[in-house]
């Protein structure tokens, strides 16, 4: 899964011309999720996605560059909630609380062009990180349940984000 994970995320650095500010992090990211440090990927896609968002940034394109961050934090939530379904303990479901991140990515959304808006795969991404921002304010009770409920948001969302290409 860890490796299926590095190339998208290099294929799709590269059609966005961000290959050298990725490659910098997939081998961490490989070692990292290889091991089962699901903090330190967490850190090492922060960073990642930090590179990337300047890089956006730098083409003076803020629109682009939150869509992008959105993506990548989705399709690493994703992941997160596949291992904690997988070997489910308070701890590792405690990674998933993250009300402040879905509520700043629920926030951008709102603020795309109305013909993205109202776009059914929009529609569908909106609609699922809203879900997942119910989800996240579940903190301290995280049951499989809660975590199976974020994981199904995060995989709609992400089929909603590859029906735009």
């Amino acid at each position: 899964m860890v490796e299926d994970f590095g190339r998208v995320l290099m294929r799709e650095a590269r059609g966005l011309g961000f290959a050298d500010c990725v490659t910098r992090h997939s081998a961490s990211l490989t070692g990292l999720g290889r091991s089962g440090n699901w903090a330190g990927v967490r850190e090492e896609l922060i960073a990642t996605q930090a590179d990337v968002e300047q890089g956006v940034i730098d083409l003076r394109d803020e629109k682009l560059a939150h869509l992008i961050s959105l993506g990548g934090w989705l399709r690493a939530l994703e992941i997160s909630t596949s291992a904690v379904e997988a070997n489910s303990s308070a701890a590792q479901a405690k990674v998933l609380e993250q009300p402040d991140l879905a509520n700043y990515f629920a926030g951008g959304l709102k603020t795309l062009p109305p013909e993205l808006v109202h776009a059914p795969p929009f529609e569908k991404i909106r609609a699922a990180v809203n879900g997942i921002c119910l989800n996240a304010k579940q903190i301290g009770r995280r049951s499989p349940t809660d975590v199976r409920a974020i994981h199904t948001a995060v995989g709609a969302a992400n089929e909603a984000i590859r029906q735009v290409n």
